[in-house]
């Protein structure tokens, strides 16, 4: 197995997961050698992708990542309330660390570490950051956001945005067709596991109904499953998440499909 250093991802030459697809634990203590987020490409095209599940998730159900943790930031979040953003603190140029206002409650230490804080609106419009760490929130001083780099412009009690989790601590079941889909499940997984998820290359799905070869395919509106990519406004809209290599007549029934989520 060879290691290609392109930002956590593995190169591998052989197929470690053929043996291992229909047993759950086994994935499951896979799951826990390599970094959540890790990617492992096989030279056939196949990539995977380490995540932790936030629910029951059935072999060859589609997931998506959980975005009910999301926390919009308005004007006047910045910073304390009462000040706004101060230097050291979001404030000035070069800042790393932004301090999020005293309002925001219910946050525990580190929940949104490895995730992201964005500007939308106002001043230091456009910036994306990587959360490092921070504290739990706190009625006085608010929550102190450690950044992996820094601010290019500085913050106002103006500024508008949001804060995100790490996409792949708490994936869930795809349910909805206005969450991102993140990969295919290789093994089943309850809520805590960490297990493999397949994004690209050749792979078993489950069809929500009758599907044909060749027929682009996004996600239905439950179940996990894929369905045929159709107009607007029924199942299955949305981002083209891959290609039926091999038609399923039943409802339920597994079918063979080229995945095109994440290569």
């Amino acid at each position: 197995m060879g290691i290609s250093g392109n930002r956590g991802s593995t190169l591998a030459t052989g197929n470690p997961f053929e043996d291992a697809i229909a047993n759950t634990s086994m994935k499951v203590e896979q799951g826990r050698t390599s970094s959540l987020g890790t990617f492992l490409r096989f030279e056939d095209g196949r990539t995977f992708r380490r995540v932790q599940a936030n629910g029951t998730i059935d072999m060859g159900d589609l997931v998506e990542m959980d975005v009910s943790n999301d926390q919009a930031l308005a004007a006047t979040d910045f910073g304390l309330a009462a000040a706004g953003p101060i230097a050291g603190e979001g404030g000035s140029i070069g800042d790393t660390a932004i301090r999020i206002a005293e309002n925001i409650t219910g946050i525990a230490a580190n929940e949104y570490a490895g995730g992201f804080v964005s500007v939308t609106a106002g001043t230091g419009l456009g910036q994306l950051r990587r959360i490092k760490s921070h504290n739990v929130t706190d009625a006085v001083d608010g929550c102190l956001l450690q950044l992996y780099d820094p601010l290019q412009l500085a913050l106002s009690n103006s500024s508008v945005g949001n804060l995100s989790m790490n996409d792949v601590e708490e994936v869930l079941q795809a349910s909805t067709l206005t969450n991102t889909v993140m990969g295919l499940a290789v093994a089943g997984a309850v809520a805590g596991d960490h297990m493999w998820i397949q994004t690209w290359g050749r792979a078993i799905g489950r069809a929500a109904e009758a599907i044909t070869a060749g027929e682009p395919l996004g996600a239905d509106a439950e179940n996990g499953e894929f369905a045929p990519k159709v107009a607007a406004g029924t199942d299955a809209t949305g981002v083209l998440i891959g290609i039926a290599r091999t038609a399923q007549a039943a409802e339920n029934g597994y079918f063979e499909v080229d995945l095109r989520i994440t290569p």
